[in-house]
């Protein structure tokens, strides 16, 4: 890192924000990047905040020192001054700066998410100011001797966009860290040069920001679990190699060009001598080579949205009923079955990704079937690593991937057989419980403990499968 592209100022927040750092040339103007995350303080932080600045303000000796807000991140720009990290602390203030008799700064917010939440604030603001709420009735009068003269932060500036981008990456602000899903955004927007572009695809992310660690987690997965080279994944319990896992896949690994290629599951049919091709699948393959800027934010978006018509809005009409209502019903994580849940989800969004929607409820059965074995023939826990096994012992992914009809899976997936474990079947265990949901939906089933140690649970849910799709 060259340090010599940086420069380094204490300066007060009042010339921040008139735009009056000596010695600084150029626009002063404050801008927010595309690339940023979403502004996403809460009233938690905001009354930290306060609490904070109130604990100054009562400091009456004549050599204290100013409030030190920290650091701010920018990257200067023709156009003014780049918000790299800071934005949370600025934005706050620029809040607070509402209800002070000041010059208003003007700041230009576009992220949806970011403009709903400086709303919601900036009404808590308005109440917390008014006295109407109880709790914290004795902030109320924190801004009439709020003076931004007296807050200090140390301003650090760079031009080199590379250089602001590694600070981007790393700072640490607020005691929120950036998620791997921050970082991937970043990287690709950066990588796409059309200005209105850069907004579409961002406000296609921020649409469902909430799901994007998930899905990102499940294409990370199922990239990683080739068989042919198999790479282990991180568990749960390990968040910060999950987030250099995605960050490595999809911005290091990633090609470093701005070519947009994308690879379909296609099938070619010859009648009369003539050759006629169709798609599969609308979906980009899901283990494809990816490309920075647009062709890894399509990638993602496109899988993003299909999670959320799968298992969160399901409101898709070209996905049958019986699918979500078959997921809702049975599939909800409980009992011991949430890494089971996980696996399901992958399973499904894999073979959507190879079949489209065709069959999608009948072979949802019987994946079903195969991934929730471990429930009956495991002793009590299903464990992350169990599941991660199951995955690489039986090439569940691979399967779904390289198989070429959805017939053909359904017929590989029957031929599997499993054996019911007797261990931990009272009613009050997680074996027994899911046993219940399974007979609430597919009809019935003995209790947990009338099981034998044998096949004959496993024979009943295959008839049981095949009644429901009759």
């Amino acid at each position: 890192m060259n340090m010599d592209h940086l420069k380094v100022y204490s300066i007060t927040l009042d010339q921040l924000f008139n735009g009056t750092i000596e010695g600084l040339e150029g626009s002063q103007k404050i801008l927010i990047p595309e690339y940023q995350r979403s502004y996403v303080w809460t009233q938690k932080q905001i009354v930290q905040l306060l609490s904070d600045l109130q604990a100054s303000q009562k400091d009456c000796s004549s050599d204290k020192p100013l409030y030190y807000l920290g650091s701010i991140i920018i990257h200067q720009t023709n156009d003014g001054l780049q918000i790299i990290d800071g934005q949370q602390r600025i934005t706050t203030m620029l809040l607070l700066q509402q209800f002070l008799n000041t010059n208003i700064t003007t700041v230009h917010y576009s992220n949806p998410l970011s403009i709903h939440q400086i709303k919601s604030n900036y009404e808590f603001l308005k109440a917390l100011f008014d006295g109407d709420y109880f709790d914290y009735i004795d902030l109320v009068d924190v801004k009439e001797s709020l003076q931004f003269q007296n807050i200090n932060i140390t301003l650090v500036i760079t031009k080199s966009e590379d250089l602001a981008y590694t600070f981007f990456e790393t700072q640490n602000t607020g005691g929120v860290r950036l998620s791997g899903s921050d970082i991937i955004k970043a990287h690709h927007l950066r990588a796409v040069d059309n200005r209105k572009i850069v907004a579409y695809q961002a406000k296609r992310w921020e649409e469902n920001q909430k799901h994007v660690e998930d899905i990102i987690g499940y294409l990370g997965k199922l990239r990683y679990w080739d068989n042919r080279y198999w790479r282990q994944y991180p568990g749960y319990r390990m968040p910060a190699e999950k987030k250099n896992t995605v960050i490595n896949e999809f911005c290091i690994d990633t090609e470093k060009t701005d070519q947009d290629i994308s690879y379909h599951y296609q099938i070619s049919e010859k009648r009369n001598g003539n050759i006629y091709t169709s798609t599969l699948s609308r979906f980009k393959q899901v283990r494809q080579p990816l490309h920075d800027g647009n062709n890894t934010l399509d990638y993602i978006n496109d899988y993003l949205k299909l999670y959320t018509e799968l298992f969160i809005d399901q409101n898709n009409h070209s996905i049958q009923e019986d699918f979500y209502t078959f997921y809702k019903d049975v599939v909800h994580g409980k009992d011991g079955t949430i890494f089971l849940k996980d696996l399901f989800e992958a399973c499904v969004i894999a073979y959507v990704s190879k079949f489209g929607y065709e069959r999608l409820y009948e072979t949802s059965l019987w994946m079903y079937r195969t991934i929730f074995s471990l429930r009956i023939t495991l002793d009590r826990n299903v464990r992350e690593d169990s599941v991660f096994k199951l995955v690489k012992d039986t090439h569940l992914i691979d399967t779904i991937l390289d198989i070429y009809t959805p017939e053909d899976l359904i017929k590989r997936l029957k031929k599997d057989r499993f054996k019911f474990n007797k261990n931990y079947t009272e009613s009050s265990h997680s074996k027994s419980k899911h046993i219940e949901t399974l007979k609430s939906y597919f009809g019935y089933f003995k209790q947990a403990s009338d099981y034998q140690e044998n096949y004959d649970f496993d024979k009943q849910f295959v008839l049981l499968i095949k009644e429901k799709l009759r």
